[in-house]
């Protein structure tokens, strides 16, 4: 397991925003962080549930190792992104087949119900009207 801290830093020294050994800037970090749990949330709102709470930089990811690999290659995309560094095509590849792994994995899909309220209890013929 890692921390999201852990996960920002090894992100940014792949997107080659932070050499080895160095650490991010508070603002940088601050960004990093933002980016790593609007990413998470964004692939909760397309039924990737992981199951992690917000995230603070001292917070364990606690999903197993392939999972966090995911994370810090789609968060390392984020931060080419956002920093405006050229998008290497092996990390996108890899951020994308990670993301398409963890959906097989935590996918749920959203069920929609009908409240009973609106629900049509007589039935009638479309083309006649009754």
């Amino acid at each position: 397991m890692a921390t999201a801290q852990e996960v920002i830093n090894e992100a940014a020294e792949m997107a080659q925003i932070l050499a080895t050994g160095q650490t991010l800037n508070s603002s940088m970090n601050a960004v990093a962080l933002n980016r790593l749990n609007d990413m998470l949330a964004s692939w909760e709102s397309d039924g990737i549930y992981l199951g992690l709470p917000e995230l603070a930089t001292a917070t364990e990811i606690l999903v197993d190792a392939a999972d966090v690999r995911a994370i810090k290659y789609g968060l390392c995309v984020e931060l080419m992104m956002h920093y405006a560094r050229p998008l290497r095509p092996e990390i996108v590849q890899t951020a994308a087949m990670g993301k398409t792994d963890l959906r097989a994995k935590y996918h749920q899909p959203i069920e929609l119900t009908i409240p009973v309220e609106l629900r049509i209890t007589t039935e009638t013929n479309i083309l006649t009207g009754e």
